[in-house]
């Protein structure tokens, strides 16, 4: 599939060797990147012996296209949430995310991953007429023990000065998720686990206790365990769909004097659906994204970019106005979501392979609660919040 397209800003690519004959390992990870990568490194860590595999380069297709925003917060929020699927399970989807945020931050202080940085999350009324809504989930939030501020529309006033209405604000994080992905790749490395790029899988089957998976170019890998790290391909690799696909665009600023970046750098978006987005980067930049659109073919979805980057700009200046903002960047990709907002992480019922598809907003927090089953599992641990994420709700 064509994931997307336009200008990414992200560092340069190191390239790693492809698959030129048989290897074998304990688990193999079809996918590098940041989902593949998070598996790979939890795994590593507890003394796996790791083999990832990736068709293009590690980190190059749909992790380049992520918003970068890290968030506990749903695109579903709490309270429709539990009148879906009960309060309880609600309640600990939301907690898997708030942990996993907190081992990223750790894990990235520990390779020495710099983009990731703490922010505070600010969701605003996009109209008058969300403001009760938004009211709602504060207080439900807080009689759950989250850790949450209603904002009212001074406190909004001064990130966003043109905003009339109230917001919540929690905490979350932002990330460059291929510098992330290829940082965490090359700890693998290190740590003894091979990394192939440019090694496309063309089969896979049973044998014995394990798996093969042969590659284009020849070689082979013989695991006992595979994970499934491939994204929106995974449609075609499942018996059933389990997600639809949507379009999403991206526009990000000339470097800027951090001193004229908003206060404390919020994560922003909003409660209208689809919502937009906005976000910082490492390098002092600002990023606004969203606009989503439901996918059709990269064509049309190709199409419509310039229309997106000006709605985009324009909407920045209507929350922004006064601040100047530069394109320096623009891109589009492709995403999937679900009804319920929540991931897949689950083996497949009819070949045992596990997949990690993380879904929507939040794909890094949940692939980050993905490599944390998976890991488990693999070790014999049972992981009480894994029926929560399985391929039955779909089918």
């Amino acid at each position: 599939m064509d994931i997307g397209s336009g200008y990414v800003l992200a560092l340069g690519q190191q390239g790693r060797a492809s698959l030129r004959e048989d290897e074998h390992g304990d688990l193999l990870i079809v996918g590098g990147g940041i989902t593949g990568a998070l598996c790979a490194y939890a795994c590593m860590k507890a003394g796996i012996r790791v083999v990832v595999i990736d068709a293009s380069m590690s980190a190059f297709s749909s992790t380049r296209f992520s918003t970068g925003l890290l968030q506990y917060e749903l695109d579903m929020p709490l309270g429709p949430l539990a009148d879906m699927i009960g309060l309880d399970k609600a309640v600990r989807v939301w907690r898997r995310g708030q942990e996993a945020i907190g081992e990223m931050a750790r894990i990235a202080s520990e390779v020495g991953e710099a983009s990731l940085h703490v922010r505070t999350s600010i969701q605003f009324a996009s109209r008058p007429s969300h403001v009760e809504g938004l009211r709602r989930e504060h207080a439900l939030r807080v009689k759950n023990g989250f850790d949450v501020e209603l904002l009212d529309k001074s406190a909004v006033q001064r990130v966003l000065p043109a905003v009339r209405t109230c917001a919540l604000r929690s905490e979350g994080a932002e990330v460059d998720p291929a510098s992330f992905a290829k940082r965490l790749l090359d700890e693998v490395v290190k740590g003894g686990g091979k990394v192939y790029e440019h090694t496309e899988m063309v089969g896979w089957k049973r044998q014995g206790q394990g798996y093969v998976v042969t590659t284009r170019r020849g070689g082979a890998v013989h695991a006992s365990h595979l994970v499934m790290a491939t994204g929106y391909h995974s449609a075609s690799l499942l018996q059933r769909p389990v997600m639809d696909l949507a379009s999403t665009y991206v526009v990000a600023s000339q470097p800027m004097d951090p001193e004229a970046l908003w206060e404390g750098r919020s994560l922003i978006w909003e409660t209208g659906n689809p919502y937009i987005y906005l976000r910082t980067t490492s390098d002092h930049r600002m990023v606004i994204g969203g606009a989503d659109e439901p996918f059709r073919d990269p064509r049309r979805r190709d199409q419509l970019m310039q229309k997106k980057v000006r709605h985009l700009l324009k909407r920045f200046g209507q929350l922004m106005p006064g601040t100047e903002f530069v394109p320096a960047a623009t891109w589009c990709g492709t995403f999937g979501g679900t009804r319920d907002g929540l991931p897949y992480i689950d083996r497949d019922p009819g070949t045992g392979a596990w997949f990690i598809l993380g879904m929507g907003g939040n794909g890094i927090v949940f692939s980050q609660v993905g490599a944390r089953i998976v890991r488990d599992q693999l070790l014999g641990r049972v992981d009480p919040d894994a029926e929560l994420f399985r391929f039955e709700r779909a089918w």
